[in-house]
């Protein structure tokens, strides 16, 4: 090879061999082509199977339950103290001493869920726990449920007239927690609803505090027996009047269950062999 010849002239490239420089200037005029591949194509693949966060859930959550459901009831909690600030003084209080009280509460079983359900919940709520994953903000809870109120106060009922022992299992999303959640979207679904609110709050926070006071009798070894009204009568510091009084405006008449039978079903007097009814041969 002539390295005379300017088109075979050998030149030095720093960081390069040596090439001829023809060679070179070829390949320098040729321009670089533009990628083909989309800029959607170079972010990483997502996996198929990476966890979505479920419809109402925050997806920061914690995945592990105990500490998911601690999560959940905090980030309402945090929500319902907020919105109560503007509510009257004895209500915010009120909030306030549900929730706390509610922590300390769940806090016993470690946050776990219970094994029993608060009795009869209005079905919104239940809804909520469940496919809502007892979200961090209020539902419009009157929407499908005109008669909600009325429904939180036929399960304050039926709460009173649980055994205690029975109570002992409402913890987790479906027990006394829930309760507490039907009371706030309650209050915030109507203003009016104040009055009563008052009254069912400090009941709740005093139910929250006698299944406290259980819960460490029975790791004493001594079971509390009774229903939840009877635990309430007995304790000197609260006197269930209001509450009683709120139940009975909110619930109206009682109704009756079972079917009403016409006279075509009403059944005639028991006749014996001679034709004549039983009364008649009482009287005979």
């Amino acid at each position: 090879m002539n390295v005379d010849d300017d088109d075979d002239e050998i030149f030095l490239l720093q960081g390069s061999p040596r090439a001829p420089k023809s060679v070179l200037a070829r390949a320098l005029s040729i321009s670089p082509r533009k990628s083909s591949i989309s800029p959607d194509a170079r972010k990483p693949a997502t996996s198929p199977n990476a966890r979505k966060p479920k419809s109402g859930a925050d997806a920061n959550e914690p995945e592990a339950y105990p500490e998911r459901w601690a999560c959940r009831l905090f980030n309402f909690g945090s929500t319902v103290m907020k919105t109560s600030a503007l509510w009257p003084g004895s209500t915010s209080r009120q909030v306030r001493l549900v929730w706390v009280t509610l922590f300390k509460w769940e806090s016993l079983y470690n946050f776990q869920a219970g094994d029993v359900h608060a009795p009869q919940l209005p079905p919104n709520i239940s809804n909520l726990v469940s496919k809502a994953r007892f979200q961090a903000g209020f539902s419009d809870v009157l929407k499908k449920h005109s008669d909600f109120i009325k429904r939180v106060a036929v399960c304050f009922e039926a709460l009173r007239n649980t055994d205690v022992p029975t109570v002992l299992g409402m913890h987790g999303p479906h027990g006394l927690a829930a309760v507490a959640r039907a009371l706030m979207e309650a209050r915030h679904a109507d203003p009016e609803f104040d009055a009563h609110f008052v009254a069912l709050a400090s009941e709740l926070t005093t139910i929250l505090e006698a299944a406290i006071d259980a819960f460490h009798t029975n790791v004493d070894g001594v079971a509390v027996q009774g229903t939840v009204m009877s635990v309430l009568q007995a304790r000197s510091d609260y006197e269930p009047a209001s509450a009683t009084a709120a139940l009975a405006s909110l619930c109206g008449p009682r109704l009756i269950t079972g079917k009403k039978r016409d006279s075509s079903q009403m059944e005639g007097p028991v006749q014996d062999q001679s034709g004549r009814s039983k009364t008649a041969r009482l009287s005979s």
